[in-house]
């Protein structure tokens, strides 16, 4: 029995599965991931995303990122997305836990999704929590910058920054995880805590994945290949 196919067995005989997704699922849709060669971290610094940087420089901030953000707004799903939409239809999985931020699940048709990380699609002023679709934060840039049209607060994109407190729906993923008898860990490096502590909650895990994690021992089964191509043979088969 190859990989896979052991995937689609344990897959299977699971009664309650989630799926888990780090950055290297939205690689095929031309995002680039975080830690790899030619990732996100060798053209912008990570102090960029903290929360105190947020804070301190808003403006030069959204100068940086929007354009970023942008690109990733106008990425479309790959199959790996639409897989995973497809065996959420199929009753073969309960819900994805994902640490992005691009939407591309609920693009492909997934309808259970956790964003732990939060989301592009809106921001919220930080005095009065009025929200603000990402097109029109954008054309605040373009004026007078990411202030509040009420109360002149600052908009803050509805994303985690490094620092940020836990999110309702990071504690919410802490329960589905506990909850499953099998969690698929894709296109994840789990070296981000403490969304690399998940998979540990759960009674089996499965993990996809181009290069190896620090978790991989504790693994059922590791395929270290496209997310992509993984996905759609085991949604064929299963």
């Amino acid at each position: 029995m190859d990989s896979i196919e052991k995937a689609v067995s344990l897959i299977k005989k699971s009664n309650y599965t989630i799926a888990f997704t780090g950055a290297g699922i939205s690689t095929e849709s031309g995002i680039p991931d975080f830690r790899s060669s030619g990732g996100l971290w060798e053209e912008v610094d990570p102090q960029l995303f903290t929360a105190q940087n947020f804070i301190e420089n808003p403006i030069e901030f959204y100068e940086l990122a929007l354009p970023l953000f942008k690109e990733i707004k106008e990425a479309e799903p790959n199959p790996a997305h639409f897989a995973l939409a497809e065996l959420e239809a199929a009753g073969d999985i309960e819900a994805v836990i994902t640490q992005n931020i691009d939407n591309l699940h609920q693009q492909a048709g997934s309808e259970s999704v956790l964003e732990i990380h939060g989301h592009l699609r809106t921001g919220s002023c930080q005095g009065c929590a009025k929200e603000y679709s990402f097109a029109e934060i954008e054309e605040l840039m373009q004026k007078d910058g990411p202030y509040c049209l009420d109360c002149q607060g600052l908009i803050k994109l509805d994303i985690v920054f490094f620092g940020d407190s836990l999110t309702t729906e990071f504690m919410e993923a802490r329960k589905l995880a506990s909850q499953a008898e099998l969690l698929i860990v894709i296109g994840s490096s789990l070296e981000v805590s403490p969304a690399n502590l998940l998979p540990q909650l759960a009674d089996k895990s499965l993990i996809i994945n181009l290069s190896t994690t620090p978790f991989d021992s504790q693994a059922e089964v590791v395929i270290n290949d496209s997310a992509s191509r993984v996905l759609a043979e085991i949604a064929e088969l299963a």
